[in-house]
């Protein structure tokens, strides 16, 4: 049977400066150390897989001991984070998440700052919460590589960055003088990292501002009003990075992201996409996923899939993300990455 041609093949992309700047973009955990932290040594980590898995952060005198654990589709850290001359533990703490029910994604975002609420009982000093966040910030990305190397559980070891995300929320409270806070970035939701609070994903300007002009094209050329406030912003900041809920704010601010994480058991099973979804829904072209409701990222990778998967054939590259053409298809209103 011959196919008519799809009506979205034949349409130009609209790739606003959101696409074109986020293709020259590096993202960074916000590291929040304590000045001269440069000058610590001694960091170490073993990794076992027998079984259980163990993991010890040391730095100077301070030991962070990590136990993994799973059961069924339960997966939990148990941290103790203790002073190494006297043995005295500074706190015990554990996270469980189940990976099993529905939209479970959903719920870690009220999780982690109840956690981080947890972390802050200790009362732990800035000078503490600033060394621990260095030792995790020194170590985590080290470690993610070992996993993978060894071919080891990645899921039980992503429970290490929620006291990650816990240590940086009340960083950011502190220097803030606010309660604690924090939104679900993205990111996590679509399987790109494990979990984290948008406010501590940093995006790198530099490559940006040094395209600003055809970046500035772009915006003009399709008068997207959170285009040309994004090009307006980074023509007058001096700096040269901003926070990832910064950047999401110039399409859908913080507050609302956050209201819609909170309110997404309701949403995820509304069969519908309200008027408001600044990208778009979860079933548009481009929405990286296939769910109801608003569309929380979007990604001209997704984008391409998509346009490949229109009849779900190959089942290799489509597989259950798979959006077929009913006629009233719709790409996303912007996409947000390469």
């Amino acid at each position: 049977m011959q196919h008519k041609p799809k009506k979205f093949y034949n349409m130009k992309l609209k790739l606003s400066l959101l696409f074109l700047a986020l293709s020259a973009l590096t993202f960074t955990i916000s590291c929040n150390r304590e000045e001269n932290s440069e000058d610590k040594t001694g960091i170490a980590k073993r990794v076992g897989d027998s079984g259980k898995y163990d993991i010890t952060f040391d730095d100077e005198d301070r030991d962070l001991e990590v136990s993994l654990a799973k059961d069924g589709t339960v997966y939990t850290t148990y941290f103790i984070y203790k002073e190494i001359s006297t043995g005295n533990p500074l706190f015990s703490l554990e996270y469980s998440f189940d990976n099993s029910k529905e939209g479970w994604k959903y719920f870690e975002q009220r999780n982690a700052l109840d956690f981080a609420a947890k972390l802050k009982d200790q009362n732990l000093s800035e000078q503490e919460l600033r060394r621990l966040n260095f030792m995790l910030d020194q170590s985590y990305q080290d470690l993610v590589h070992e996993v993978t190397e060894q071919n080891f559980d990645m899921t039980s070891y992503s429970g290490i960055s929620y006291l990650k995300s816990a240590v940086a929320a009340n960083l950011r409270a502190i220097a803030n003088h606010s309660e604690l806070t924090g939104t679900l970035s993205p990111s996590f939701l679509v399987d790109k990292t494990f979990f984290m609070f948008e406010e501590d994903l940093k995006i790198n300007l530099r490559p940006i501002k040094e395209n600003i002009e055809s970046l500035a094209g772009e915006a003009a050329k399709y008068n997207l009003a959170s285009d040309l406030a994004m090009v307006d912003f980074i023509r007058e900041t001096e700096r040269d990075e901003i926070t990832f809920d910064e950047f999401y704010s110039f399409y859908a601010p913080a507050d609302q992201l956050h209201d819609f994480v909170e309110g997404a058991t309701v949403t995820m099973n509304a069969g519908d996409c309200s008027g408001w979804c600044l990208i778009g829904c979860g079933s548009d072209w481009g929405c990286c996923g296939n769910y109801t409701g608003c569309c929380v990222y979007s990604s001209a990778l997704c984008l391409a899939h998509d346009l490949a998967c229109t009849e779900c054939t190959p089942a290799w590259l489509c597989l259950s993300g798979c959006k077929p053409d009913h006629g009233n298809n719709r790409p996303v209103r912007f996409l947000m990455s390469l």
